[in-house]
């Protein structure tokens, strides 16, 4: 700093210079030897700090005063002398703080009887040097280039310079706008010394040899001994010597914070994550913030009721190793060094288990681009599973493993062509329970969402879904073109979530599955039929929604697929993307009666019936149904009490000899009866409901 105001006086005014350094560390350290870094023996700023240099030069009887402060105010002659000393001062240095270059600065103005003169003396990424310098008629600039990569340069130089070695930079510089050549300026360090000054006796000085080489300004030399936590204290420049007289210091706040909980190096499940602490200081704190690896976008602020004294924080993490960085600021804007602990967030220990879920096409619903997925996920990322499409199951690969970030890709083999699985784990928020991407064969691409099993029978029952139900699927308007009979199944939903469903489609293909409900209620429902030789294959699948609302307990689309072939007899011709809507009930065996009512008629048709038929009914409140005469088609019905499916058979009105069978279910939410039945080759509904 002292060198350059030096220099530029000497030299008189000079026109705008424009310089870009480009830092180049010369002379190697020798390994092994001790190093010194320049920066921890500069000016300590801090607000209230002062410096006065007397000077010897023929003539001159003026001192310089530099102060520390916390703003930029206007300099003048004749300010107050710092307390303790009783000179005279014409010359007064403020410095101020700031940020520049992506660094620290500190800029200081004089105010002299040679005219206004600002400098800033910049502390770049724990470098430093002059970057401004106002003569009153000309300004010379140096200006450190950080796109460069000068800020490690910086680091360099200041982490330590070994005695016997020289740091040298090379600039290009610029007068009005033109360049004027290369400027080299160089720092040797000569060795340590005691420095006796006015201000006081200085041992382990740090001695070094500064040379500027400046084109179009005479090159300077000078020696400079800085001492460690005071600064330059002497400096001899062409035979005029500088030197510390005074200087007084400040004591800087002390503040401190500690981070309690959690330990570092812990491995964390969950995420957010509590950061808990203590803060102390000599003055009044204003807060405590935590940043994750040093990202100033991830900066939270903490939560104290005490002053501080204890405090928390919500930090959130990102998957793997995470640093967590705490501290305090006091009233002033002073900052307390960081306290840092390493938290590895693994996201896989909160998401472990079993997923369950559909993937069905995005454009266009096909038997080819849907199927059912269930995955089992280990805490280290890997996992084994299946897919169930087109009527057939495939083995997901045990190769593939989610990464951090919880992306996953691999494809799955499969009869018709290759199946590419792109998946995605929300493991920035565990709480989803979710996985989400698409499966796709080149030609068509598919939606896919598989839900975690949440439900715990001993630690997290499924309290909102535990229970009986009923369920039926809607037929077709045309019976002769698909079944136009009420599939009907039973159903139970366990405290551990998990569903147990048995029950047949119209065409009469008995159907099964047992799989866990989502934390939101939704059923990944996938039936399918036997695949050749045994069956023709087919499936019916959707996503059905347990709701808990009055009017309908469960609720959702189904589609439906089955291929031409010999079975089952009805629909040998098969049919395509039935898009059919499920109704269902919760089912209490013990409500009296059963359905609410106590009188109903049942209507049957289709089925390749020539016309509907209707019956009159009574339902005991045993559960025991009573057809009222004239029963001409012998209707009987039997309700099975512990489940709510229903029974039963008629007699064909063409055919009295030929008895069909119904099967259906109650619903009680409906307050009616819902099935099938099945004539020569097409499927009919049964239904029971309110006169």
């Amino acid at each position: 700093m002292k060198t350059a105001i030096t220099t530029a006086r000497r030299n008189g005014a000079l026109s705008s210079i424009l310089i870009t350094l480009a830092w180049a560390l010369q002379a190697a350290q020798s390994q092994g030897a001790a190093t010194y870094a320049l920066w921890s023996y500069s000016l300590p700023l801090y607000p209230g700090n002062y410096w006065i240099y007397q000077g010897d030069a023929p003539g001159s009887d003026l001192l310089r005063q530099v102060e520390s402060v916390s703003d930029l105010i206007t300099c003048f002659t004749g300010r107050a002398n710092p307390v303790g000393y009783t000179g005279t001062a014409a010359e007064v240095v403020d410095f101020y703080g700031g940020t520049w270059g992506g660094g620290d600065i500190s800029t200081f103005a004089t105010n002299n009887d040679s005219g206004y003169t600002v400098d800033e003396y910049c502390m770049l990424g724990g470098g430093w040097g002059e970057y401004g310098l106002d003569l009153g008629g000309g300004t010379k600039e140096y200006r450190w280039d950080t796109t460069g990569g000068l800020t490690n340069a910086f680091l360099a130089l200041n982490n330590g310079i070994a005695v016997g070695h020289t740091a040298t930079l090379h600039a290009d510089a610029y007068l009005n706008g033109v360049h004027v050549g290369t400027a080299t300026y160089t720092f040797t360090l000569l060795g340590l010394s005691t420095v006796t000054v006015p201000a006081g006796t200085y041992s382990d000085c740090l001695h070094v040899k500064f040379t500027a080489n400046i084109p179009g300004v005479n090159l300077s030399q000078n020696e400079q001994w800085w001492a460690q936590g005071v600064g330059p204290v002497k400096l001899i420049d062409n035979g005029e010597t500088e030197q510390l007289a005074f200087a007084s210091f400040v004591a800087p706040p002390a503040i401190s914070v500690a981070i309690t909980s959690p330990k570092s190096g812990l491995v964390v499940a969950t995420n957010p994550v509590t950061v808990s602490g203590t803060a102390s200081g000599n003055v009044a704190l204003a807060g405590v913030y935590c940043e994750v690896n040093d990202q100033a976008s991830t900066r939270t602020s903490a939560t104290s009721t005490n002053n501080w004294a204890n405090w928390t924080a919500s930090v959130s993490l990102s998957p793997g190793a995470n640093t967590v960085s705490v501290y305090a600021l006091d009233t002033s804007g002073n900052a307390s060094p960081a306290n840092q602990v390493t938290l590895t967030f693994n996201p896989f220990i909160a998401e472990q288990g079993t997923f369950n879920g559909l993937f069905l096409g995005t454009n266009d619903v096909t038997e080819a681009s849907s199927g059912f997925f269930t995955l089992n996920l280990t805490t280290r990322g890997t996992f084994t599973g299946k897919i169930m499409t087109s009527a057939s199951t495939y083995s997901l690969p045990t190769t593939a493993t989610f990464s951090p970030a919880g992306q996953v890709q691999f494809s799955v083999p499969t009869r018709q062509n290759a199946l590419t699985f792109n998946l995605q784990l929300d493991t920035t928020d565990p709480a989803s329970q979710q996985i989400t991407g698409t499966v796709s064969d080149g030609a068509w691409t598919a939606a896919l969402t598989a839900d975690r099993a949440v439900f715990s029978a001993s630690t997290d029952k499924a309290l909102d879904y535990e229970g009986q139900y009923t369920l039926a699927i809607d037929g077709s308007d045309d019976p002769a073109a698909s079944p136009g009979g009420f599939g009907c199944a039973t159903l139970s939903i366990s405290s551990a979530g998990l569903i147990k469903m048995a029950g047949n489609l119209a065409d009469g293909t008995a159907i099964s599955q047992s799989v866990s409900v989502s934390k939101d209620g939704l059923w990944p429902f996938y039936a399918s039929y036997a695949v050749p030789p045994a069956g023709n294959g087919g499936v019916a699948l959707g996503w059905i929604t347990f709701s808990n609302q009055p009017a309908s307990d469960l609720g959702g689309t189904l589609y439906w697929f089955r291929p031409a072939g010999k079975t089952p007899i009805a629909y040998q011709g098969g049919f395509t993307n039935l898009a059919l809507p499920v109704i269902g009930s919760r089912y209490n065996p013990a409500n009296k009666p059963l359905l609410g009512l106590t009188s109903g008629q049942v209507i049957l048709d289709g089925g390749n019936l020539h016309f509907a038929t209707t019956n009159q009914i009574t339902l005991e409140p045993n559960g025991a149904l009573t057809v009222s005469p004239p029963n001409t088609n012998k209707l009987t019905l039997k309700i099975t009490m512990t489940t709510g499916a229903l029974s039963g058979s008629f007699a064909n009105p063409s055919n009295p000899k030929q008895s069909i069978t119904i099967k259906g279910v109650l619903l009680q939410d409906q307050t009616n009866a819902a099935g099938y039945f099945l004539g020569t080759n097409q499927s009919g509904a049964f239904l029971l409901e309110n006169p």
